[in-house]
């Protein structure tokens, strides 16, 4: 049986992350308590194939930095298999994710100022 606490720690998590959240149902026929009755979807993007990129340039709303990675990388998919994760949930992304930047820039050599330059500043270099 599902507890409703459970459920709100969830939401709360993701409410805190900035990742949808979609309660479907408690454990039986159970009512879905008022606060739980969330249903968030996530922005639907365009289905392409990897050709389109090289055609058309096209990377849905997503920050430069995040499309520079997948530059570097060869693409979106080599660059969801360098992260051992699922192109889908790169194309999710609308910046890279901060847990997600150090990673990045090791695989693809983009520096993590560009990645995210809200939370690495470009420091002036030393004369």
């Amino acid at each position: 049986m599902m507890d409703p606490n459970w459920a709100r720690g969830l939401r709360d998590y993701c409410r805190m992350h900035g990742i949808k959240f979609f309660m479907k149902q408690m454990t039986g026929k159970k009512p879905i308590p008022h606060d739980l009755l969330v249903r968030q979807f996530p922005v639907v993007r365009r289905r392409y194939v990897e050709s389109d990129l090289a055609d058309t340039g096209y990377l849905p709303d997503m920050e430069g930095g995040l499309k520079a990675a997948i530059g570097a990388a060869g693409g979106l998919r080599p660059l969801a298999r360098l992260l051992g994760i699922a192109h889908q949930s790169i194309l999710q992304w609308e910046k890279v994710p901060a847990e997600r930047v150090i990673e990045i820039e090791k695989v693809t050599g983009i520096a993590r100022e560009r990645l995210r330059p809200d939370l690495y500043r470009l420091l002036p270099r030393q004369k």
